[in-house]
């Protein structure tokens, strides 16, 4: 049976899913295509349902997400027309999963030697997606997000992640001075980038570490800059003075991965 009905419940619930505190109260959280699909279903991450249209078959590798999915629980098939309302792309792909969120606490983050992002009030989608990319393939040991800092699970930046949604531990604070303190006493060295840093990148032992990146207008907040046990900054040879949060971010965590 096709679901071809706008009334119906599944479709409900996906349309509330486009804004965040409808995601955050059901702690659910969309993705769409066959790549990102695959994935999630290769990794056995928790979802709740999966929509998919005749479109699907069409499309290269649709036939084999398709067979993966015949063995699988909650797949419903829906008409194409409303698949295309439900799509966020320029070019659906016929196919959207909807997942549980796997939020963690900071009391779950140990000391292993590990090095960790702190993202305070970052705002922009594109850089969050970068972030959390360049952490998977970095191998940086989770994130930490305040309040005030973009939505990870904005549809943007889980299409933007390419996947690394599912392979990036995701913590929230709700108190940064008191959690990062905890997280310090537990033998973390907290880092916060700054132009008047004299500390280069290339300088530093990342073991046990949190590197935070600030807010793009207004950089490091007042109270975590006064936190930090260290301020480092990118040496650049040009004539720009800073770079974008997102490649700042990167270039700090490949830096951390060499050593």
């Amino acid at each position: 049976m096709i679901i071809e009905s706008k009334n119906n419940k599944l479709i409900k619930e996906v349309k509330s899913l486009e804004k965040r505190k409808n995601r955050e109260s059901l702690a659910l959280f969309i993705v769409e295509g066959i790549n990102i699909v695959e994935e999630l279903i290769d990794r056995e991450y928790p979802y709740k349902y999966i929509l998919y249209s005749n479109k699907t078959s069409k499309l290269q590798g649709g036939d084999r997400l398709l067979s993966k999915l015949k063995t699988r629980e909650n797949i419903y098939e829906i008409d194409d027309k409303l698949m295309d309302e439900l799509s966020d792309t320029l070019s659906p792909q016929g196919i959207i999963g909807v997942c549980g969120m796997e939020n963690r606490s900071i009391l779950e983050i140990k000391s292993r030697e590990d090095t960790y992002i702190f993202l305070d009030k970052l705002q922009d989608p594109g850089n969050m997606g970068t972030i959390i990319r360049s952490a998977d393939a970095f191998g940086i040991s989770g994130i930490i997000l305040n309040e005030g800092t973009v939505d990870p699970y904005n549809q943007k930046v889980v299409r933007s992640t390419m996947g690394a949604i599912f392979r990036v531990p995701l913590y929230y604070t709700s108190n940064s001075k008191k959690d990062l303190n905890y997280l310090k006493n537990k033998g973390f060295k907290l880092l916060s980038t700054s132009l008047e840093a004299s500390n280069s990148i290339e300088e530093i032992d990342w073991k046990n570490t949190i590197i935070t990146i600030g807010n793009e207008s207004s950089g490091v907040s007042d109270e975590i800059y006064e936190l930090s046990d260290e301020k480092i900054k990118i040496e650049m040879r040009g004539s720009t003075e800073s770079l974008n949060a997102g490649v700042a971010a990167s270039i700090i965590m490949y830096e951390s991965s060499k050593k």
